[in-house]
């Protein structure tokens, strides 16, 4: 018995661009997003005894696209890192808040918050750590101690209702 296909390969084609069009249609029509990383902002805060701490933002960028995006709310995600240095410009440890952020042009706010450490001298360790979220801006402070005694660190991380983090 031999079954014999009508159309061939062309049809087969021919179905499947019409299926690959549709797809895109409603892709542009419902919408995407688009995330990217970019390094922002370093600032240097110096302490009385020599010792100082370098800030750096990370930011994870959503950009939302498509007919619909027009009135949605955006989102970002993004990082401050918090490194602490002793007077000799050693790395001691880090303090990291990382926030994601809702905005519209018109508001904005913090949705969630998270709070990261890292140790790169071993005479310190973690006591603990925390992050909170206020309105637009998220903070993390963690603790560390050494024989020396102990210092707290905090980040903060803002975002404004356009979107600029800060």
């Amino acid at each position: 018995m031999n079954i014999v296909f009508r159309g061939g390969r062309k049809m087969f084609i021919k179905k499947r661009f019409v299926v690959f069009c549709v797809i895109l249609t409603l892709f542009f029509c419902i919408g995407g997003k688009v995330t990217c990383s970019d390094a922002k902002s370093k600032e240097r805060i110096e302490f009385e005894d020599g010792s100082y701490c370098i800030t750096t933002i990370i930011i994870d960028e959503t950009r939302v696209f498509g007919l619909f995006a027009r009135n949605s709310v955006s989102n970002k995600s993004a990082s401050k890192y918090a490194n602490y240095y002793n007077a000799s410009g050693k790395l001691l440890f880090t303090t990291r808040v990382t926030a994601t952020f809702s905005y519209d042009g018109h508001t904005s706010r913090a949705l969630s918050a998270s709070c990261g450490y890292g140790i790169s001298d071993g005479s310190w360790s973690y006591v603990s750590g925390r992050a909170d979220i206020s309105g637009s801006s998220a903070t993390a402070i963690c603790t560390f101690k050494s024989s020396s005694g102990s210092r707290s660190l905090s980040a903060t991380i803002s975002c404004s209702p356009t979107g600029t983090i800060s």
